[in-house]
């Protein structure tokens, strides 16, 4: 596939990404009265776009199974896309009629992604880490160490600390839920900042200025859920859905600038 036609089928992710948030804040807001499968509708879409590329991913695993570096990253892509439409559908159904099932069930395909992930070493893998090695020698305990684990643990506890909340087997202020979310952010824009200041050679410090981007508008976006889900601000849900759109629209021209140059 050419860089134009990878740049327009990104973009059009992207596209299809901040109209399911649009419709979700506009859902939310009472503007729309549509049913959650027709809010969730583009995300559902994109699962099904979906699919047949995990099918595809998977079939190649098979076929190239001598191949040391193809399956391994192929069955994680597969496996975070198989996720991802599980989660689509289970959250539409249950948004969709509230006694569907519980939120356990709904957050289950984000518990085994995290798990999966805290459990993985990403340099163990052989054909990672030659990658890692040849790229960035002499840097044994850089960022993929540095930042994957912790992250992943944190965003686990958050999806359990979520479901509980929202099951209401808990009753703790929302600031509790949300504090391993902001501790991900927090220790994510700390590392970035220390990598600056060291100045990192293995990252061109623009990438790395936006990931601190991406961190801070997820930061914004987060607080600004929290004053809402707690009813310390009574602002519209527009509001809080801004950060997420801002950042979708600015990495989908992102990616399309740099696949088509």
């Amino acid at each position: 596939m050419g860089s134009g036609a990878e740049g327009c089928l990104i973009f059009s992710l992207f596209c299809i990404t901040a109209l399911a948030l649009s419709f979700i804040a506009l859902k939310i807001d009472g503007v729309l009265d549509w049913t959650w499968w027709g809010v969730m509708a583009p995300l559902l879409l994109l699962s099904l776009m979906l699919l047949p590329l995990i099918l595809i991913f998977f079939f190649c695993i098979l076929v190239y199974s001598n191949n040391s570096d193809l399956p391994v990253r192929l069955f994680w892509f597969g496996l975070a896309a198989f996720l991802y439409c599980i989660f689509a559908f289970t959250v539409t159904a249950k948004l969709a009629d509230p006694d569907w099932s519980n939120w356990y069930w709904v957050f289950s395909p984000l518990f085994c992604g995290t798990f999966l992930f805290t459990a993985v070493d990403p340099l163990a893998f052989p054909d990672f880490k030659h990658k890692w090695h040849s790229r960035h020698a002499n840097l044994d305990n850089v960022p993929v160490k540095v930042l994957f684990k912790p992250v992943c643990i944190l965003l686990l506890v958050f999806f359990v600390l979520l479901a509980m909340r929202l099951e209401e087997d808990v009753v703790w202020d929302w600031a509790y839920v949300f504090s391993p979310l902001w501790l991900t952010n927090l220790f994510c824009i700390l590392v970035i900042f220390a990598m600056l200041q060291l100045s990192f050679r293995a990252m061109d410090p623009a990438v790395l200025l936006v990931f601190l981007l991406l961190f801070s508008c997820l930061g914004v976006f987060e607080v600004l859920v929290y004053l809402k889900v707690s009813g310390l601000r009574d602002y519209a849900a527009r509001v809080c859905f801004v950060p997420l759109f801002g950042l979708v629209c600015f990495f989908g021209i992102l990616v399309c600038v740099v696949l088509t140059n």
